[in-house]
This record gives C-alpha cells, sequence and structure tokens, in this order.
C-alpha cells in the first residue's frame, strides 16, 4: 500500500496508495478506526441501535474486507476503537440493553488471535472510555481519565 493504507468513517472505508488520491468504498455501517497489525487491516465499528451491533472487519489489502466472528453482547452495541500489541488485540465497545429496564453497559474485547475473543465488563466509571493505543509496551486507555495497563 505504500505509505498510506484505509482510513474509516460514516460507514465508507478509504484507501490510498499515496496518500493524496483516496478512492472509497460502502462498508454498511460506520467504522470508527482502522489499524494495520502486520499482516492485516482491522477495523471496528457499528452502530448503536436495534438493528446493527458492532462489528469487527480484516483486510489484507484495504480492498476485500471480511466479519471476524464476534459473539454479539446485544443488539445495540458499538465497538469504538482497537488496538495491538504485537501479542493482543483490544477493543473498546458500548452497549445498550433494554429488557425490562434501560441498561448501559461498557466493555474490552481481548484476542490473541483476531479470531476469538474474550469480553470483559467495565464498572460504570469506565463507561467514558473513548480511545486506546499501544505504544512503549504499555496500553494507553483515555476517557475522563488516562489509564495504563503493562
Amino acid at each position: 500500500m505504500g505509505g498510506a493504507g484505509p482510513c474509516s468513517g460514516w460507514g465508507v472505508i478509504y484507501t490510498s496508495t499515496d496518500g493524496v488520491i483516496w478512492t472509497w468504498q460502502t462498508m454498511g455501517q460506520t467504522m470508527y478506526e482502522v489499524i494495520w497489525d502486520s499482516k492485516q487491516f482491522v477495523t471496528v465499528g457499528g452502530m448503536i441501535s436495534r438493528l446493527t451491533g458492532g462489528v469487527i472487519l480484516s483486510s489484507p489489502d484495504g480492498i476485500s474486507w471480511k466479519d471476524l466472528p464476534v459473539v454479539a453482547h446485544s443488539d445495540e452495541t458499538t465497538f469504538n476503537t482497537i488496538s495491538y500489541s504485537g501479542d493482543l488485540y483490544i477493543v473498546l465497545g458500548r452497549g445498550v440493553e433494554w429488557g425490562g429496564s434501560y441498561k448501559e453497559f461498557g466493555f474490552l474485547l481481548t484476542s490473541n488471535d483476531g479470531k476469538v475473543w474474550n469480553t470483559q465488563y467495565l464498572p460504570p466509571a469506565f463507561y467514558s472510555l473513548s480511545d486506546i493505543t499501544w505504544g512503549n509496551n504499555q496500553f494507553v486507555v483515555v476517557g475522563s481519565e488516562i489509564w495504563t495497563s503493562p
């Protein structure tokens, strides 16, 4: 892909080989972030609505995308951001359940291979987490506060 790759936004993935000329393709859901893990692009997104849930897609070239299997947490989940350490993927997500009463929840998805995902639900104080990155041998998560994890 040269010096540029895909970027995502309101239901569209944009790709470029030079960072100047961009082409786009419709994805059907809003994709919030895309990363490169040295073998493939991985993007996360979804819309909080009763029709769609969170989605994780992968692509070797930024053009052809396939769904990565993720267990649905509810019909109204979205995956906001993703990071990769070289050994571990982490996705931050939020969701809503309506079963008799409104319940908002936050969660982390973790995976060593991008195929099998484990869920860790977050306490309400962590629902505001909005981004995650890997650097200097640690994950850094931001929201209303900054958190690190070795």
